[in-house]
């Protein structure tokens, strides 16, 4: 955010980070966007557009997928090939340019992650899991992906996806 001071002072806090012998790392959402993205009002204003496939449609009202109750934030579909490549496949992606030089976080907390490549019949969370890992693991071989789960999150855990989980439900439940 150039606000914030843009990337460049970006890549100068993770340095001081790292040089004070800590980690940082980023919170990404890979299952939605906001609806004043630039892909969603690319896909929006035009069907044609590459970014249309990173989205879910829909025929009623609003016309597309959104997250729980907020249609400000429209659902990424990843049926689409392309979506992967700029979200979560490779170093050039989302998850891979925060994680190489210059800016060398440590890792990803990703925001609902429970919900990710989950739609209606669709379930491709632990594809996208692998996805995220991989890329991460290329970029930088110690980074952690911490994934936020308001379930279970075992059957999330298995294998070669998420690392752990932060899990809001499954603590606060079991304490009250």
């Amino acid at each position: 955010d150039p606000v914030l001071g843009g990337d460049e002072a970006y890549a100068r806090l993770t340095a001081a980070v790292h040089a004070r012998g800590m980690r940082i790392m980023g919170d990404v959402t890979t299952n939605h966007t906001g609806d004043s993205h630039e892909w969603f009002m690319t896909a929006r204003a035009n069907p044609d557009s590459p970014e249309h496939e990173y989205f879910y449609w829909t025929e009623d009202e609003v016309g597309y997928a959104y997250w729980k109750f907020a249609t400000t934030l429209p659902k990424l579909n990843y049926h689409s090939k392309a979506l992967h490549a700029r979200m979560i496949e490779g170093p050039e992606s989302v998850i891979g340019k925060w994680l190489g030089a210059p800016y060398r976080l440590d890792g990803w907390r990703v925001d609902v992650a429970n919900m990710t490549g989950r739609y209606l019949a669709d379930d491709m969370t632990h594809d996208v899991a692998r996805s995220v890992r991989k890329t991460a693991l290329e970029q930088n071989p110690d980074a952690l992906i911490i994934a936020e789960h308001f379930h279970d999150a075992t059957r999330d855990l298995d294998g070669d996806g998420w690392h752990a989980n932060m899990n809001y439900t499954a603590f606060t439940r079991p304490v009250w």
